[in-house]
């Protein structure tokens, strides 16, 4: 797993936080949606929750997902999230730490 993100303090703070936990799974990176230098052609799946409605230029972090993703790779956003578990049925228990944890996964 691979977690891209902007702001230098959120990047400290999350690797300070899952350091224990996953730290053998996950690699954050520090960088931008719309620029994020990974790999073309190498991601199977990304996850953007919170993120869109925040964006000047939201097709442009969409083009910089899809370079990132393998052909038939999925991109699934997630924007408003309140009791978004209510809406999966039947309900997956595991389903709210995902939305938590996953940012873009390989």
């Amino acid at each position: 797993m691979i977690a891209v993100e902007i702001d230098p303090i959120l990047v400290l703070r999350a690797k300070h936080q899952l350091q224990d936990k996953i730290a053998k799974r996950l690699q954050i990176v520090e960088g931008s949606v719309m620029d994020t230098g990974l790999k073309e052609s190498s991601f199977d799946f990304a996850v953007a929750r919170l993120l869109f409605q925040h964006l000047p230029d939201p097709s442009r972090a969409v083009k910089e997902i899809l370079r990132v993703l393998k052909p038939g790779g999925k991109l699934v956003i997630i924007d408003i999230d309140q009791d978004i578990q209510s809406i999966v049925d039947p309900s997956i228990s595991k389903f709210p730490s995902l939305l938590l944890d996953i940012v873009i996964v390989r």
